[in-house]
């Protein structure tokens, strides 16, 4: 699930709670995309599942090429993790 933000910089995105958007952060930089996992923004660290992304800087074109590389990178996290 996403947030729908009415203004900002940032979207926030939960996954299910076996994904670990540390180690999924690898993945994703290997696509050739990043994000800031929620645990970043967590002082009791509990956040394991969440991430945030920046809609700021890129245009409408980059942000569909960014998303579709990050599902690439989820897939084959689950693939490899057996989600």
């Amino acid at each position: 699930k996403w947030t729908n933000p009415e203004g900002g910089f940032f979207i926030w995105l939960t996954l299910e709670p076996e994904v670990v958007t540390e180690d999924l952060l690898g993945y994703a930089m290997a696509e050739g995309v990043a994000f800031v996992p929620g645990s970043a923004f967590d002082l009791t660290k509990t956040t394991t599942n969440s991430l945030r992304l920046s809609y700021s800087f890129p245009n409408e074109e980059e942000i569909g090429k960014g998303i579709s590389l990050l599902a690439n990178a989820l897939r084959q996290y689950r693939k490899d993790k057996g989600i």
